[in-house]
């Protein structure tokens, strides 16, 4: 058993980070649940992912929802991001929307293509108007993930094809 005694929620995340690094993640998932209670708001949306992907935990997407909403209530863009990809995995494309759209004006430039291919999905005119748009955001964004400009142009060549 991890004992939290004077260790900071900031140790523990770290902790855990390493733990899960090693390919501990049951020792991960505990450490996160306790910088979680001590306050570590990045811990949340973590414990959030584990439960989502049934990382050293049994998945589960309904509680993963609500870890991600309590990180989201602190602002972690990570989960507003999550929470698009929770809604958008159901099918409901409007609230997945509404994530994404709070990621991109956060500043998530990944958010841009996560609309775009809502857009694209949609298969309107005005739609695809839209994605272009959207993936022209990514395009000039820098806060991307290292493939998201290639993904980016291949939605752009079949939009334009």
């Amino acid at each position: 058993m991890i004992k939290a005694d004077e260790n900071s929620s900031q140790s523990l995340f770290d902790q855990a980070n390493d733990a899960w690094d090693g390919g501990e993640n049951e020792k991960a998932f505990e450490l996160l649940h306790l910088a979680a209670n001590q306050g570590e708001i990045y811990a949340y949306n973590t414990i959030g992912y584990f439960l989502d992907e049934g990382v050293g935990v049994p998945q589960n997407k309904d509680i993963a929802l609500l870890w991600y909403k309590k990180a989201a209530k602190n602002k972690d863009i990570c989960a507003f991001m999550n929470i698009g990809a929770w809604y958008r995995n159901v099918g409901n494309f409007k609230r997945a929307s509404y994530w994404f759209l709070k990621a991109l004006h956060s500043g998530d430039g990944d958010a841009a293509i996560a609309l775009a291919k809502i857009c694209v999905h949609k298969g309107t005119k005005q739609s695809r108007a839209q994605a272009v748009k959207y993936l022209n955001i990514s395009l000039e964004s820098d806060n991307v993930m290292p493939d998201t400009h290639d993904e980016a142009h291949k939605i752009l060549k079949q939009i334009n094809s």
